[in-house]
């Protein structure tokens, strides 16, 4: 492993501990996507364990994800109480088709400390659907339960080949009629069920660039649009390359501890192992690795930073740099 520091790495100063941690402690799920980034469940690591592991960091949030955390939702409830009582903010994805007044009630006792961010991937694209029928009114019903709660409510969009064309509009249109004031999009990424077929769902550059550009037309104050994508520093989007390893960690159920969901490269499991230790190796490994050849000479690299690596490192056969990437590579430098 090569751990030398190019000068031309983005500048990073290494943090003590995460400004957050991604916490997915259960993959199980409701539904059966085949763009989800989630593979089969394996076996799960003490969850109370964790939580001490994770509190002890003191990050400034926890993203809690799956899986469907609300398939579980007298543990999740828990983990959500904990958290509050330790003074760290939460987000729950979910899918929300699972909610009932009575869940949503439960949930509403969080709102000062949580946000829900809810899952919808289906906009009606040439007809093509991405989950069951469904689950789409399922998930709406228990969305306006969340909302009719008092709790917080952002949509999430998993930016596919099968929805590209229609967004951001479709999901600023149905933001603006629930008043939901933030969208967080991100691609779908080679990881889970979704590697087996990555080359059907993943659209292609010029697509992904033109979704970034109509995504800074579409952003207002009132509905804010949020894409969590270094490739989008290419537009007016303001971006600091990708946070995996620098300001950010990620559980998955095993306990296994990487820089991202999609990032596979384990640096320990938690709690067998100390999370902080954890956080210093790998911020440490992450900040000392160089760019793809040619990126740190193209003109946005200070904001890209050499785009996804889980999607460079997962798609091999472009050069080592990100397979979506719009900006040809020319004399050996991006441009």
């Amino acid at each position: 492993m090569d751990a030398s520091i190019s000068p031309a790495v983005l500048q990073h100063d290494q943090l003590s501990a995460p400004l957050g941690v991604v916490w997915d402690p259960d993959w199980r799920c409701n539904l059966n996507c085949a763009h989800c980034s989630t593979a089969r469940n394996e076996s799960n690591a003490p969850w109370p364990s964790v939580l001490n592991e994770v509190s002890a960091i003191r990050p400034f949030f926890v993203s809690l994800g799956g899986g469907e955390p609300l398939l579980f939702s007298d543990r999740t409830l828990t983990i959500l109480e904990a958290l509050a009582l330790s003074g760290v903010m939460t987000n729950l994805t979910t899918n929300a088709t699972l909610v009932d007044p009575k869940l949503a009630a439960k949930l509403a006792v969080f709102r000062s400390s949580m946000k829900v961010t809810v899952s919808i991937d289906d906009w009606g694209a040439g007809g093509v659907m991405l989950r069951d029928p469904d689950s789409r009114h399922a998930a709406m019903r228990g969305l306006e339960l969340l909302q009719n709660a008092g709790i917080a409510v952002a949509l999430a969009v998993v930016v596919t080949r099968q929805n590209v064309s229609v967004l951001p509009d479709s999901a600023i249109a149905l933001a603006r009629e629930r008043a939901i004031g933030a969208i967080k999009f991100s691609r779908v990424k080679p990881a889970g069920r979704a590697a087996a077929q990555f080359a059907e769902f993943c659209c292609d550059a010029a697509a992904l660039q033109a979704f970034f550009e109509r995504c800074v037309k579409g952003s207002t104050p009132e509905v804010r649009l949020e894409i969590a994508d270094p490739l989008a520093a290419s537009t007016a989007l303001q971006m600091a390359g990708c946070p995996a390893g620098r300001t950010m960690l990620y559980i998955a159920p095993s306990g296994h501890v990487t820089p991202c969901a999609f990032w596979g490269r384990t640096f320990g499991v938690t709690p067998r192992d100390d999370l902080q230790e954890l956080w210093a190796s790998m911020s440490a490994w992450v900040a000392a690795q160089r760019p793809p050849a040619g990126c740190d000479m193209c003109p946005v690299f200070a904001a890209c930073g050499g785009g996804c690596p889980a999607a460079r490192e997962a798609c091999p056969g472009f050069g080592g740099r990100d397979p979506q990437c719009p900006r040809p590579v020319r004399d050996g430098a991006a441009s």
